[in-house]
């Protein structure tokens, strides 16, 4: 699976948002007030820069999850969507983890109460299995499969 075939599935998830510091493929960066600022050389190999209103008027625009800040973002929407709930500064539940085999898939630690004694007992469960052959694949997957 390409880059731009990974990022068109994470956008059409109805959790997907763009967030401020993401990247996009094209070079762009969106940023807190949700403008998007263009970095890049013309044809004579001069910088330049150049904005847009919002990043919802460039809807060619896709995430490039090599970048930290917008695999960061994939992650904290893929912990929204399944930890709804969750207070702020809370531990998170969701994370990745990656196979024997190393192949990569997203999972949660989930604390069922026992009746006998009312101690919770804390589990780990898969949300998404290890089949994937990177961490940003199997998140989107997850964020594919949210509630």
């Amino acid at each position: 699976m390409t880059a731009h075939d990974l990022a068109r599935r994470a956008v059409a998830c109805p959790g997907w948002r763009w967030m401020p510091g993401m990247l996009t493929l094209e070079h762009g960066r969106v940023c807190g007030s949700g403008f998007l600022v263009i970095e890049g050389t013309d044809e004579l190999g001069r910088p330049f820069v150049d904005c847009a209103d919002a990043i919802d008027h460039w809807p060619a625009c896709l995430p490039d999850f090599t970048d930290v800040a917008t695999f960061g973002a994939l992650v904290e929407l893929v912990r929204e969507a399944y930890e709804p709930r969750r207070a702020p500064g809370a531990c998170p539940m969701v994370c990745t983890y990656q196979s024997r085999d190393k192949k990569w898939g997203v999972g949660a630690q989930i604390y069922v109460r026992r009746l006998r004694n009312l101690q919770a007992q804390a589990s780990f469960r898969a949300l998404v299995l290890p089949t994937y052959e990177t961490e940003a694949a199997a998140l989107v997957a997850a964020l594919e499969a949210a509630p």
